[in-house]
């Protein structure tokens, strides 16, 4: 199988996560529209995808430009013991080591190179505000008048939108029947940022 990288640049909010079971079924759902993008029937592919996948879809993670490395993609942080993480705290006071698992809990992200080499190491972890900071400073001035001076250091922002449905009989949305107003899950990111979705292919399909 092939690796390749896809880069999302978001222009609009997403109403649904960029999980790789979503993007998964984009790409299925393309297959079905287009017979000539898979090497035989989606059907047939589906049915052997446990054995023989003929395509595995990451989560879109966002990807940091760099002056030296060139660009890093922000993984989740592994789920790991601190020690995994950061190295022992057995040789430190009882409060230094609360507060060093305190700054460790706030450390989500794993940065990782776009060789894709993992070095678990306490360089690579950082905080939401770490990471928004490395994006700001890698914006042109234009761009930083755009973002908000009272941000809150993320580079994304989970907001709702409401949403009305009209009876047409009445004119109005009503209070039951499914016309009631509602609101839908937004996820807006900062502009300028990029996504990066890992993509393995078989390359037979």
């Amino acid at each position: 199988m092939k690796l390749y990288q896809l880069t999302i640049k978001p222009l609009s909010p997403f109403g649904t996560p960029l999980k790789g079971d979503t993007i998964f079924g984009h790409v299925c759902w393309q297959a079905a529209y287009d017979a000539d993008l898979l090497n035989g029937s989606l059907d047939e592919w589906i049915k052997k995808y446990d054995k023989e996948p003929f395509a595995v879809c990451s989560s879109a993670f966002p990807l940091l430009a760099g002056k030296e490395s060139g660009g890093d993609i922000a993984f989740p942080r592994p789920q790991l013991p601190s020690g995994f993480l950061t190295g022992s705290f057995d040789n430190s006071e009882r409060c230094e080591k609360m507060i060093a698992r305190k700054k460790l809990k706030q450390k989500k992200w794993l940065l990782v190179g776009e060789d894709l080499k993992l070095q678990i190491r306490p360089q690579a972890l950082m905080s939401d505000s770490e990471i928004f900071s490395r994006y700001y400073t890698n914006l042109s001035e234009n761009m930083r008048h755009v973002i908000s001076a009272d941000n809150e250091k993320k580079l994304f922002l989970d907001d709702h939108q409401a949403h009305n449905s009209i009876d047409r009989l009445t004119g109005t949305t009503g209070s039951g029947d499914g016309f009631a107003p509602y609101s839908c899950g937004n996820i807006s990111w900062c502009p300028g940022v990029k996504l990066v979705v890992l993509v393995l292919v078989n390359e037979v399909a």
